[in-house]
C-alpha cells in the first residue's frame, strides 16, 4: 500500500516535473551563455575570478529563484489538488499513523523536487568548473547546498499552509515561512547558517502538525516551545541581515585638530543638514569660523579667494604644500570579515609601461602551498606555482600562512607586493616586478592579524596594522617598519578608523557609534593631543 502511495505521487508529479525541467534547462543554457560571454569580452580573464571574490558577483546567483519555484510547484502541485477536492482527510481513515501517512507523501514529493534541483545544481557546476578555479567551484558548491536547503523549506512551508485546517495557525506558518526564505536569501553563507536544516526539521514537524489539524489534534506544547526556539534563530537572522543591509551610516560628530587654534574642534551632526560647531567644553560657533580654523581642510576655499599662501607659526603653506600632504587611510571591522573565495591579484608592474596592468595571475593560500591560477594556461600556473613556492621555502616560509595583506587593485601608484604571514608568526614579502618573483623576510617583531595596506606617492607611509592584542600601528614606506600609535581605549573589532593627513600633523579619529575620539600627532609620530566625545 505504501508503495502504491509513492508510486501515485510520483505520478501526479510527473508533468509539473517537466515544466520544472524545461525551465531548468533554459536557466542553465543561459547562465552558459552569459558566463561565456563575459569571459570572452573581459581581458584578462582573471578579472572575473577577481569580481567573484571582491565585488561578491556570483554569476549563476540568477538560477536561486528556480530552486524556490520548484519547491513552490511540486507542493502546490503535490497538495494543493487534494485540499481542492477534499480528499486529503481520506488519507487519515488509511490504518497507519499520520507520521507515516506524511512521512511517504513527503518523501515522493522530496524525491521529485531533489531529482531536479540535483540535475539544475550539477549544471550550474558543470559550467562554473569551465571558467572557474577550485577556490570558487568550492564556494559555488556551498551555495548550492544552501539553496537546495532554502527549495526545502519552502516545499515543506507551503505544505504547512496548504493543509492547515485553522486560519490562524495558517496565517502564523505563511508569515513565518515568509521570514525565513527572506532571511535565508543572502549572498554569503557563514557555519552558523547550517542551523537552517534544523529549521527545515521544525518545517517537516509543522506539516505533521498540519494534517493533525484536520483531525482536530495538535501538539501544543511542543508546538509552541519548537516555534519560540526557531523563532529566536530567525529574529537572530533577521538582525544579523538588518545591520549588514539596512544599518545607517551616521556619525555624530567629525572632529579635526586646528592648526590656528591648536585645540580640537567638532562639527555635530543632528541629521537633516543641522550642525553645530565648536571647541568641547568652551564654546560654539557658526560654520564660517569653523572652517577658518581649518586651513588645511578647506584649502579650496582660501584658494578661491587668493588667500594662499598661507602663514601658520612662522611658516608658510601654499597649495601644492597642501595638496602633497594630503593621505587618508581607513579601516572597518567589516575588513576582518575571510573572504568566500580568498584570492589576490599578483601584479607584475613592467618598468616599460607607466601604469600597472591588472593581471592574468591569481593566486590562493592552501595549506600546503600557494596555488597560482591563469585561465589561458587551463588555470594552473606551473611556472608560478614552482618558483614562488620554491623561493617561500628557501627563505623559511612555513605552511599553513596566517595572513596575506596587500592592496588588490592596479589603481596605484606603484605595486608594493603583499605582506604574508606564516604558521610560525613570521613575517615575509611577496612581489613580481618585470617578470621577477622576490621574496624576503622581514624583522617584524609584533604579531599582526591584520593590515590594510594602500601604496602612495608620498613613500612615507604605507597602511595600518592591528595587533594580537589589539593596538593599532602605522605602516611605513621601508620594510614595512611598524610605527606605534597612542590610541586609548581603541577596539579593532567594533570601531572604525580614519587617519589624517595634513603639512604640520597626522589625525587619527575613530568611534563605534557611540564613543568618538580624535587623536593629533606631529610629523614625527609624536602624540600631541587627545580628546573624546560621546
Amino acid at each position: 500500500m505504501l508503495r502504491g502511495v509513492v508510486k501515485k505521487e510520483i505520478k501526479k508529479l510527473y508533468l509539473y516535473w517537466i515544466f520544472l525541467f524545461i525551465t531548468s534547462l533554459v536557466a542553465i543554457g543561459y547562465l552558459g551563455f552569459h558566463v561565456d560571454f563575459s569571459f570572452s569580452t573581459v581581458e584578462p580573464e582573471s578579472m572575473m575570478w577577481y569580481k567573484f571574490s571582491y565585488l561578491e558577483d556570483k554569476p549563476y546567483s540568477m538560477i536561486f529563484p528556480i530552486f524556490l519555484l520548484a519547491g513552490l510547484v511540486i507542493s502546490l502541485g503535490q497538495f494543493l489538488p487534494e485540499k481542492i477536492d477534499k480528499r486529503v482527510k481520506i488519507l487519515l481513515h488509511l490504518p497507519i499513523t499520520t507520521e507515516k501517512i506524511v512521512f511517504y507523501h513527503i518523501g515522493a514529493g522530496l524525491g521529485v523536487l531533489y531529482t531536479l534541483l540535483i540535475f539544475l545544481s550539477l549544471g550550474i557546476l558543470f559550467i562554473m568548473t569551465k571558467y572557474y578555479p577550485d577556490v570558487i567551484v568550492d564556494v559555488v558548491i556551498k551555495d548550492l547546498i544552501f539553496w537546495i536547503i532554502g527549495a526545502t523549506i519552502l516545499y515543506l512551508g507551503v505544505v504547512s499552509v496548504v493543509i492547515e485546517n485553522s486560519l490562524k495557525y495558517l496565517i502564523g506558518k505563511v508569515f513565518i515561512l515568509s521570514l525565513s526564505l527572506f532571511f535565508l536569501d543572502k549572498n554569503q553563507y557563514q557555519l552558523q547558517d547550517l542551523l537552517w536544516i534544523v529549521v527545515g526539521g521544525w518545517f517537516y514537524y509543522l506539516v505533521i502538525d498540519s494534517f493533525k489539524s484536520l483531525k482536530n489534534l495538535r501538539s501544543k506544547r511542543i508546538l509552541y516551545l519548537s516555534s519560540g526556539l526557531i523563532g529566536v534563530f530567525i529574529i537572530f537572522n533577521g538582525y544579523s541581515f538588518y545591520k549588514e543591509n539596512f544599518n545607517k551610516d551616521f556619525s555624530k560628530y567629525y572632529i579635526f585638530y586646528s592648526p590656528v587654534l591648536k585645540k580640537f574642534v567638532y562639527q555635530k551632526n543632528y541629521g537633516d543638514h543641522h550642525f553645530e560647531y565648536g571647541i568641547k567644553g568652551e564654546r560654539t560657533f557658526n560654520r564660517k569660523e569653523y572652517e577658518s580654523s581649518l586651513p588645511f581642510v578647506y584649502w579650496k576655499n582660501l584658494d578661491i579667494v587668493n588667500k594662499l599662501p598661507i602663514n601658520i607659526d612662522g611658516k608658510t603653506f601654499d597649495k601644492k604644500t597642501i595638496k602633497e600632504s594630503r593621505l587618508s587611510f581607513s579601516y572597518n571591522p567589516s575588513m576582518l570579515r575571510k573572504k568566500e573565495a580568498d584570492l589576490y591579484p599578483l601584479f607584475n608592474p613592467s618598468s616599460k609601461k607607466g601604469v600597472i596592468l591588472f593581471p592574468e595571475e591569481i593566486f590562493t593560500p592552501k595549506d600546503d602551498r600557494f596555488e597560482f591560477y591563469d585561465f589561458d594556461s587551463g588555470f594552473t600556473n606551473k611556472k608560478y606555482n614552482l618558483s614562488i613556492n620554491k623561493l617561500l621555502k628557501e627563505r623559511g616560509f612555513t605552511h599553513p600562512g596566517k595572513g596575506v595583506w596587500g592592496k588588490t587593485t592596479n589603481l596605484k601608484p606603484y605595486d608594493w607586493g603583499y605582506l604574508l604571514k606564516d604558521i610560525k608568526d613570521e613575517f615575509f614579502s611577496l612581489e613580481v616586478d618585470d617578470n621577477i618573483p622576490k621574496v624576503k623576510k622581514l624583522s617584524i617583531d609584533k604579531d599582526l592579524i591584520f593590515a590594510r595596506i594602500s601604496e602612495n606617492r608620498q613613500k612615507i607611509l604605507q597602511g595600518i596594522g592591528i595587533d594580537s592584542q589589539g593596538k593599532g600601528y602605522l605602516i611605513g614606506y621601508q620594510d614595512y617598519l611598524l610605527i606605534d600609535l597612542d590610541l586609548p581605549e581603541f577596539n579593532y573589532k567594533t570601531m572604525r578608523l580614519q587617519l589624517i593627513s595634513n603639512p604640520m600633523y597626522y589625525l587619527i579619529r575613530y568611534n563605534d557609534k557611540k564613543r568618538y575620539y580624535a587623536v593629533v600627532f606631529d610629523k614625527e609620530f609624536n602624540k600631541l593631543a587627545y580628546e573624546k566625545y560621546e
